[in-house]
């Protein structure tokens, strides 16, 4: 009984010890992205630190590219070149939109996760 007893204790040990030595599960933000990733842009656009002007400004784009870009620029949006933007932080989840941050800086900038290479 003893034995049972202390095998059983080890078992316990290793599980106990194994679930907190395996990797950190990725959370999926799109097909492609996870949080904790270098985000780069395909295209140049601009990130905005409230999603709803960033969800609007994507849309003004897709059919008025202009109107898009006069509307980012009114909400205060940050341009950002094509390459490497950032770390995922975040994501909507309802409408494939990603909150990434620059290096130690405490702003999120919304952007369409289909922007992303």
């Amino acid at each position: 009984m003893r034995r049972f007893l202390v095998l059983a204790l080890l078992a316990g040990s290793m599980g106990i010890l194994a679930s907190h030595t395996r990797a950190p599960v990725r959370t999926k933000v799109s097909e492609h992205h996870f949080i904790g990733e270098r985000a780069s842009l395909k295209v140049p656009f601009y990130g905005c630190t409230n999603p709803d002007d960033e969800s609007r400004v994507v849309s003004l784009a897709e059919h008025n590219f202009d109107a898009g870009i006069r509307t980012a620029i009114r909400a205060g949006c940050r341009y950002f070149d094509a390459g490497e933007v950032g770390i995922i932080k975040s994501s909507s989840g309802f409408n494939d939109h990603v909150c990434v941050r620059q290096g130690s800086t405490p702003d999120c900038y919304w952007l369409a996760a289909t922007l992303l290479e």
